[in-house]
């Protein structure tokens, strides 16, 4: 094996963001709008599920530490709630953030651990916390997750 065997996975994502498609929102989570591109080649057994919603795909098994982070902008002093999901599971509990009257702007980050099987998916999802949505559209900007498997393989 040319590889050192005991990092098991880990990987960056990045999308520069913009406004997020909110329909159906209103008090129920949907897909974060955003795609998780890969940056450069910080990746191993991770990969970006390239589907219309933030999300990833583990390639290995076992327990994996992440920080999701992003800065929001607009949508009419509401208050967000995010998720991670794993199918219809819930694996990374609610996460919520209220944009401020004033500004109309967040710096978000979250800090999570989850336990994960290969195959899994991961996805973010948000839900406005009203019965309206926005009369203005909200933004994420510099959308980044980061994750790295905490399982280690070999003789340390």
């Amino acid at each position: 094996m040319s590889e050192f065997n005991n990092v098991i996975s880990y990987g960056q994502f990045y999308n520069e963001g913009g406004n997020v498609d909110l329909t159906g929102a209103e008090n129920n989570y949907v897909d974060i709008s955003l795609v998780a591109t890969p940056v450069d080649n910080l990746l191993k057994n991770i990969k970006s599920t390239g589907l219309t919603g933030f999300g990833v795909e583990i390639l290995n098994t076992g327990n994996s530490y992440g920080s999701f982070q992003f800065s929001a902008f607009a949508g009419d002093s509401k208050t967000y709630s995010i998720i991670g999901l794993q199918g219809s599971s819930i694996v990374i509990p609610e996460f919520r953030f209220y944009q401020q009257a004033t500004t109309l702007a967040y710096e978000f980050s979250m800090d999570f651990m989850t336990t994960l099987d290969t195959g899994q998916k991961l996805t973010f999802q948000i839900r406005v916390e009203s019965a309206a949505l926005p009369t203005t559209a909200l933004q994420l900007l510099n959308v980044k997750l980061a994750m790295f498997n905490l399982r280690q393989l070999g003789i340390h």
